[in-house]
């Protein structure tokens, strides 16, 4: 049973090798965009982050520049307002958190200083001291009862 196709693409690769036949044409329309299109046009689109520009520089609220926006025409949400300012580049999107920029080796920047760090408000070397401690307690406990066992086992061999 022969292969689905095959006998298409060879027809396709013998019409392109004869020497008489005409070259395969490309589609010449343009690839369609992604998306909903606007409804507004680049002119319109620009007035708008012109407002939006404006309102942010006199430090006014989103709302206020909203109603900016609607004198001018803008008929959509504010939600839409701030990703076409945020789009175009004039409005910038803020940090939200997260850990600064430079902090990531902080506590070896402050070792290098000679500076302990505090640790949610304890020193370092008070912490090796408490764990010091710990250690000392378990191991002196650990040899009572090993040395517990040994005199019970002398005893015991005393009485053999």
């Amino acid at each position: 049973m022969a292969k689905r196709g095959r006998k298409k693409k060879m027809e396709l690769t013998d019409a392109a090798n004869d020497v008489g036949a005409e070259p395969a044409s490309k589609p010449t329309t343009a690839p369609k965009k992604r998306g909903k299109k606007s409804q507004y046009s680049d002119t319109e689109k620009a007035a708008f982050i012109e407002a939006v520009k404006n309102g942010r520089k006199a430090e006014a609220s989103w709302s206020e520049i909203l109603d900016a926006a609607k004198a001018q025409g803008f008929k959509s949400s504010l939600a839409y307002l701030k990703q076409l300012a945020t789009s175009s580049g004039a409005v910038k999107r803020r940090n939200r958190g997260g850990r600064p920029k430079g902090s990531k080796n902080v506590l070896k920047a402050i070792k290098a200083k000679g500076v302990t760090p505090k640790l949610n408000g304890a020193d370092l070397d008070a912490i090796e001291g408490i764990i010091s401690k710990m250690v000392v307690e378990k191991l002196e406990s650990k040899i009572r009862i090993a040395v517990g066992v040994l005199e019970d086992a002398t005893t015991a061999l005393r009485q053999l």
